[in-house]
């Protein structure tokens, strides 16, 4: 008695499950077939999401190695952006993607953020460029862009909300961005940081690092009005 497709429930997302199947007819039942395996998809994040990638790639994050921002992301899995020491401090915790000769159109995605109660909320993040291996700030090549992206149509198309080019002067320790969402407000949202070196074969060598990722109420975000009243006695039950 059951009906096909068969509807499996109650399952955990970003989880690999094994399925086998058999017949029972009355006190009958043929060989077990299977293994059918599969990992279930990720389920949303809901604000406030912070992520300071401890673990690289974190829960639900992606790479692709491939795909113009304006197209979105391909060839998923693999991508120039690995685990580094931020701004070269330290050997692990915070993503990086070198720019320095020709070929990368790389992206690191997020998880999709439902923002759709709550809210308006604001995205942060850290970042920091250098020269290749040193903390000693740099300036990217003629053509080379890092632009941070966001989807509101699960991934089919993308706006850019920040761009980094030759112009841009990042501090030494890099640079704390707050960006205001509220015209996104009551949507679900993805982010993404896609890095190309373009066209031009510069001798700039830079390390890009990006830290600290985060969708937090904004300064607009909606608050409850709570009613105080106090209790005269401990007896009167007027609280």
């Amino acid at each position: 008695n059951i009906t096909n497709p068969a509807n499996l429930t109650a399952l955990s997302p970003v989880t690999a499950y094994d399925v086998y199947v058999r017949a029972q007819c009355d006190d009958d039942t043929s060989l077990w077939i299977g293994p059918l395996s599969f990992t279930t998809a990720c389920a949303t994040f809901i604000p406030p999401y912070v992520q300071d990638f401890t673990l690289f790639e974190p829960e639900c994050w992606e790479k692709a190695d491939n795909g113009d921002w304006t197209e979105g992301p391909q060839n998923f899995g693999f991508s120039s952006w690995f685990s580094d020491g931020y701004a070269n401090l330290g050997f692990e915790g915070a993503p990086k993607i070198n720019l320095f000769t020709l070929g990368k159109s790389d992206w690191l995605v997020s998880p999709i953020i439902d923002a759709t109660n709550g809210g308006p909320y604001q995205v942060e993040f850290d970042v920091a460029i250098t020269q290749f291996a040193s903390q000693i700030p740099a300036t990217m090549g003629s053509d080379d862009e890092v632009r941070f992206l966001i989807s509101e149509d699960n991934g089919a198309s993308w706006t850019t909300l920040e761009i980094w080019t030759s112009d841009s002067l990042i501090q030494e320790g890099g640079q704390h961005y707050v960006i205001d969402l509220e015209e996104y407000f009551g949507q679900e949202l993805q982010f993404a940081f896609w890095g190309t070196e373009g066209s031009i074969d510069d001798i700039e060598d830079v390390d890009f690092f990006v830290d600290n990722f985060e969708v937090v109420d904004g300064p607009n975000a909606l608050m409850a009005t709570v009613e105080v009243l106090n209790i005269n006695c401990n007896s009167d039950g007027d609280g």
